[in-house]
């Protein structure tokens, strides 16, 4: 009669202690006021990556559920002046 060898069992491994979340800082909409190149940033460049000047910028975040929130440009500020 032959015996069943019984399987190996695992090393039971310690559990891993969960690593704290990272705060991720929120990340704005930016417009160039030169050339109205908009980029999504923390905050905002010197320089504008698409003109190369130190430009202004604004803040053309939406902060509103109609244009969707704060993971949109508000398309309002988008539109050019004037």
């Amino acid at each position: 009669m032959k015996t069943k060898e019984k399987p190996a069992k695992k090393k039971e491994t310690p559990a891993k202690k969960a690593k704290p979340a990272k705060k991720k800082e929120p990340l704005n909409w930016w417009k160039c006021s030169e050339c109205g190149y908009v980029l999504r940033a923390a905050a905002a460049p010197e320089a504008c990556p698409s003109c190369k000047h130190k430009c202004a910028f604004t803040d053309v975040t939406c902060y509103t559920p109609e244009c969707g929130g704060p993971d949109n440009p508000d398309p309002q500020l988008l539109k050019p002046k004037r």
